[in-house]
């Protein structure tokens, strides 16, 4: 489930750099949080979202070392006990999809729309294209869509929750289990993050099995991160330092790929999946250094 460098987790998903964690949801450089998403440098935080280094924090509020202690210590033994008796747990996706939906009063900085150019990535198509079949393709890559994604996977198009604008979202790293009337931006998420909490006294009788009645106006999730230098990217949800690609997902230092799943340090790469350290492909997959 997207896992890196991680260690001493369960039931996590999109990880990096994590230790400690249970049902974290996109968490990178984190410790010890619970039933979390959207965490970056983070430690000691349960039922939180879009938090950035933050600590003892419960529902989006920092505590006092001894008061986050407690509580912390409340919910482990419910989980505990739930565990034995029942063997499973629910997962974090199982308590917002119990949530009243209350959309949060918060103010978002809209971020400016970044100019983008898909000839360039057509132009880069039709180049692999001559060089693999000795002939130019019948037309853009839209018109090959069909056959280039028969193996790779799903992408969707989804709308914010709290404005309605255009996300997408690909079948990886279980996002599609994320509750779709709770997606957001990645620009809604930060201001979610800094902007909304839950009240001291709605953490007075926090429980396992009630959480769902408190975390409702916290608990919306984002499926789209970008990170590092980038540069023309069309309907990539996810990225880290990429440039020159359309509708792939996740990227990795990748450039000039079209119809993708996970090409990373791949360049020229159409209709892959799961393609590294590789260049000039076209529907290839579970592959390594392929040219």
């Amino acid at each position: 489930n997207g896992i890196g460098e991680t260690n001493f987790s369960l039931k996590c998903y999109e990880t990096y750099r994590d230790k400690r964690c249970f049902e974290l949801w996109m968490g990178q450089n984190c410790s010890a949080c619970y039933y979390s998403h959207g965490l970056d440098s983070c430690q000691d935080c349960m039922f939180c979202f879009h938090l950035k280094n933050k600590s003892h924090a419960i529902g989006n509020l920092e505590l006092e070392t001894g008061k986050y202690t407690a509580i912390k210590a409340k919910l482990l033994s419910e989980m505990a006990d739930e565990l034995r008796r029942k063997k499973s747990l629910p997962a974090l996706v199982d308590i917002a999809g119990k949530c009243a939906l209350a959309k949060p009063e918060i103010k978002v900085e809209e971020s400016a729309t970044e100019a983008t150019d898909k000839e360039a990535i057509e132009g880069a198509f039709g180049k692999t294209y001559r060089l693999l079949l000795g002939k130019a393709p019948l037309g853009d890559m839209d018109a090959y869509a069909e056959w280039l994604r028969r193996h790779t996977r799903k992408l969707e198009y989804c709308s914010s929750a709290f404005s309605g604008k255009r996300i997408f979202r690909y079948d990886y790293a279980s996002y599609f289990e994320l509750p779709k009337d709770r997606l957001i931006r990645p620009e809604e998420a930060n201001a979610l993050g800094e902007q909304s909490r839950l009240a001291q006294g709605e953490l007075e009788g926090l429980t396992l099995k009630n959480a769902h009645e408190r975390i409702g106006k916290i608990a919306f999730f984002t499926s789209e991160y970008v990170e590092g230098t980038h540069m023309n990217l069309i309907e990539c949800a996810t990225s880290s330092s990429s440039s020159q690609c359309y509708r792939c997902s996740p990227i990795v230092y990748a450039k000039y790929c079209g119809y993708s799943f996970w090409p990373r340090s791949t360049q020229y790469a159409f209709g892959c999946g799961a393609l590294l350290d590789s260049e000039f492909c076209i529907n290839c997959y579970q592959s390594v250094k392929l040219r």
